[in-house]
């Protein structure tokens, strides 16, 4: 009911007066007409509405939205998205992405600015601002197809930055020595005890891997140089794939479910 919800709400959000523009990313015609009728090859994706197919049907009918499947990769025109309110044209970067392509696709066409800022070291961080820029024409149709900011992101955007600057974000190196101290030394009870003493043995050795999950979480998240250097603390004390789970983890992160 929701996703309906927010569907009708985006849907007349965009039906304004008779106005053509080209959908950047595929190239085809768009009109918007005052009778509520939205001709598009996927208008909707360009907010990155996920629907069931049911459920797309029968908005499709009410609001007489005549959609495509979005383009492959070879019929794909340009990959574009924002940035603290710059458009960047990410086609030819698209390949070269270290976490790879799908995370940039994901945000073809609409605002990037919390991933960037939240998943991306200081250096990538200046990096970006180098790439190529969506030329003029194109970024005016994007931001006309892109809802613009919320008062509470702007808000957010702004605590963080606060956040940082008076930083709360700096790691505190002897406060970890002793986080991983208590780990390893949970890891050695439990080793010292699993003869003599299984019972305590188990417990210390749930508490050592539940631990560890944790400072795995901080390390795996973490882009400064601290966490990057122990990016595999996780992998070899208990054995999770930091690759797997960075890709899985920030994906709930990025859209919350």
């Amino acid at each position: 009911m929701i996703k309906l919800l927010f569907i009708f709400s985006t849907a007349s959000i965009l039906v304004r007066p008779v106005e053509s523009f080209v959908n950047p990313r595929t190239g085809s015609p768009i009109t918007l007409t005052s009778d509520r009728s939205v001709y598009t090859n996927s208008i909707l994706n360009a907010v990155d509405i996920q629907v069931a197919p049911s459920q797309l049907e029968k908005v499709s009918e009410k609001m007489d939205i005549k959609i495509m499947n979005p383009p492959k990769d070879e019929e794909r025109k340009s990959l574009d998205v924002r940035i603290h309110g710059t458009w960047y044209d990410l086609t030819a970067w698209r390949n070269s992405h270290p976490a790879g392509t799908h995370w940039l696709d994901m945000y073809n066409g609409r605002d990037a600015t919390e991933v960037m800022d939240a998943f991306h070291s200081e250096k990538a961080k200046m990096m970006y601002q180098k790439l190529k820029k969506t030329d003029r024409e194109k970024a005016v149709t994007l931001e006309k197809l892109t809802p613009a900011d919320s008062e509470a992101t702007l808000s957010f955007r702004a605590f963080r930055e606060k956040l940082e600057n008076d930083g709360w974000f700096e790691r505190d190196v002897v406060h970890e020595a002793k986080l991983i101290g208590i780990n390893l030394s949970l890891f050695v009870g439990a080793a010292a005890t699993a003869h003599d003493i299984p019972f305590l043995s188990m417990f210390l050795l749930s508490l050592a891997y539940t631990n560890a999950g944790w400072i795995g979480h901080d390390y795996v998240h973490g882009t400064d140089e601290f966490s990057q250097k122990l990016r595999m603390y996780v992998c070899l004390v208990a054995g999770l794939g930091v690759t797997w789970w960075s890709d899985k983890h920030n994906k709930h992160h990025a859209h919350t479910n």
